[in-house]
């Protein structure tokens, strides 16, 4: 499931429909509970891995706790930051950005090995 954040709209695929909302205060907790039910429809003592820009982060927060509400056995949220990624681009050698380390890989294989739910939520800054 993928979310993206543009211009104060969140555009979300889940499963073949498209879902549009304007995000406001009053909507960040119907439309969590959209993601965790109907989205990925979190089964109780099931993990969630939830990849969220730092844009983003009081939805992710909202989406953290309506997956627990929902019996998440855990969540685990990983922030990304653009403006970090593209200074390593910039001042990393092409091995540095080319190398996956060993962690990186262990962290992706935990996802589908453990059943884990997976959410990303993305922004156009």
């Amino acid at each position: 499931m993928v979310f993206r954040f543009t211009k104060g709209v969140y555009y979300g695929i889940i499963g073949r429909s498209e879902v549009f909302i304007f995000m406001q205060k009053d909507f960040d907790r119907e439309y969590a509970e959209l993601v965790i039910k109907n989205g990925v429809e979190l089964k109780k003592g099931q993990e969630l891995f939830l990849l969220s820009c730092v844009e983003t982060y009081d939805f992710a927060r909202k989406i953290t706790e309506v997956a627990y509400e929902n019996g998440a056995k855990k969540v685990t949220v990983v922030y990304t930051d653009e403006k970090i990624t593209r200074q390593r681009f910039l001042n990393e050698d092409e091995q540095g950005i080319s190398q996956i380390e060993d962690w990186e890989i262990a962290q992706r294989d935990y996802i589908p090995d453990k059943k884990c739910a997976y959410i990303s939520i993305l922004s156009e800054s």
